[in-house]
């Protein structure tokens, strides 16, 4: 593209779609010139393929330090469960790809949300144009998510979700077979409640617990993939906005 770099995602054979992102073309000036949406994310079906992929997609986050970590997610934390708030930060960068972002006015959200929405898109400048392409590709995941799912992350303190990640993690690793233990009774080092969150949280994301097995190992389908693997990482984003 003249006066500006796009990249493309080329998905290979043979592999999973797993969740969507949004790309940005930027101009070699740093400044937002279009974006474009690619409704889903290309990775390989194995789970650790994805793992490293949020790993280096988000890696921007964890460069941060702590405060701005969490003035991110202080933003955020205020617009995940206002649906409102986020289609309104979507439609603006949909106007300024056309140069006319401005004009669309914020005076139709609450005026609690008013404030969040624009520090979110003060992150344009030309300083933090790699932050705020980072967070409107976290946002963009949510799409993949049903609301039960967005409901009950939202909902996690700190310590709950960082378990939580752990236990997701393990449930898909014992999935595509990348983990596998000798003792049937590794759950016993969770407490009852942490299971049955973690279960209600794969019930969410369309997992049959119908045919639960006490081990936590189940057979996924590639249609379930999306939302699961969605679920695991808007859990780790949120856990590293939120380090110490």
């Amino acid at each position: 593209m003249e006066g500006g770099r796009m990249e493309e995602i080329v998905c290979e054979e043979d592999t999973v779609l797993a969740c969507k992102a949004v790309q940005f073309t930027i101009s070699t000036t740093d400044e937002f010139s279009n974006r474009r949406f690619f409704e889903t994310i290309a990775v390989s079906e194995d789970f650790k393929s994805l793992k490293r992929y949020i790993q280096r997609e988000f890696s921007g986050f964890t460069s941060l330090n702590q405060s701005h970590r969490a003035e991110i997610w202080s933003l955020l934390s205020e617009l995940l469960l206002h649906n409102e708030a986020l289609t309104v930060l979507d439609s603006i960068m949909e106007k300024t790809e056309r140069g006319d972002g401005e004009k669309l006015s914020l005076d139709m959200l609450d005026e609690e949300l008013r404030g969040p929405v624009q520090r979110l898109l003060d992150y344009r400048g030309t300083s933090n144009t790699e932050i705020f392409s980072l967070v409107m590709s976290f946002i963009s995941m949510l799409d993949v998510l049903s609301g039960q799912t967005v409901d009950l992350i939202c909902g996690l303190d700190m310590k709950t979700l960082r378990e939580q990640l752990e236990l997701v993690e393990i449930v898909l690793q014992l999935a595509d077979g990348s983990l596998s233990f000798c003792d049937s009774n590794w759950t016993n080092k969770y407490s009852e409640d942490s299971l049955s969150l973690v279960r209600e949280l794969l019930t969410s994301c369309s997992l049959n617990m119908c045919d639960e097995e006490p081990t936590l190992v189940f057979k996924i389908s590639s249609k379930q993939i999306p939302a699961l693997y969605a679920m695991y990482s808007t859990l780790y984003v949120i856990y590293i906005l939120n380090m110490k």
